[in-house]
């Protein structure tokens, strides 16, 4: 329904792309139109219908920040967005300083499989860190330190719309970021082997 690139979308970014696998998802996106901000109708943003494995892989594009808000890993064909192929193909679309944040959830899960999940994302960044909200988990990688920053996190917070967001996930200072840490780095690799 778009929610997910509606949020990235109000941080007016100077250039925003969707990659959407299901044209039906646009489709249905006005019915969510207070959840995602009416990103479809947006100017200033770029929707392309295409699978994101493929746009990643074949663009010569590189970007500050790339996410995966997949289905879950063991639905029908979305297991090919938890491989090393894929991670590496984000890693290097990245420029340097980029950031891939990934989806990851907990229900229905295996542990085995979880850890897998970590290990080969952890596997492919040299930093990585483990994030637990609600009842899902997401990884951010980079080839920088990962370190939510004061100055960023007050810019952001006076966007009315964003600071709401944050707020419904109990986020209203770079400590509550912090708080939602699980592990990063070597303590994520020792956990996911």
């Amino acid at each position: 329904g778009g929610i997910t690139f509606g949020s990235i979308a109000q941080h007016n970014l100077p250039s925003t792309t969707c990659v959407e696998i299901c044209r039906d998802v646009l489709d249905a996106a006005p019915i969510y139109e207070a959840e995602n901000h009416g990103v479809y109708k947006n100017p200033n943003v770029r929707i392309v219908i295409m699978d994101g494995r493929k746009y990643v892989s074949g663009t010569s594009e590189t970007f500050d920040l790339i996410t995966s808000d997949s289905t879950h890993p063991a639905s029908y064909d979305s297991w090919i967005l938890y491989t090393k192929e894929f991670y590496r193909s984000c890693r290097e679309h990245l420029n340097k300083g980029g950031v891939f944040a990934q989806w990851v959830p907990l229900h229905d899960l295996s542990v085995r499989d979880f850890k897998t999940v970590l290990k080969t994302y952890s596997s492919q960044f040299a930093y990585s860190s483990l994030y637990l909200t609600n009842s899902y988990t997401v990884i951010i990688g980079s080839d920088s330190p990962i370190e939510p920053r004061q100055e960023n996190f007050d810019a952001m917070m006076k966007n009315s719309a964003i600071a709401a967001e944050l707020a419904d996930v109990n986020i209203r200072s770079v400590g509550d970021i912090q708080r939602f840490l699980l592990m990063k780095n070597d303590d994520l690799r020792s956990y996911a082997s």
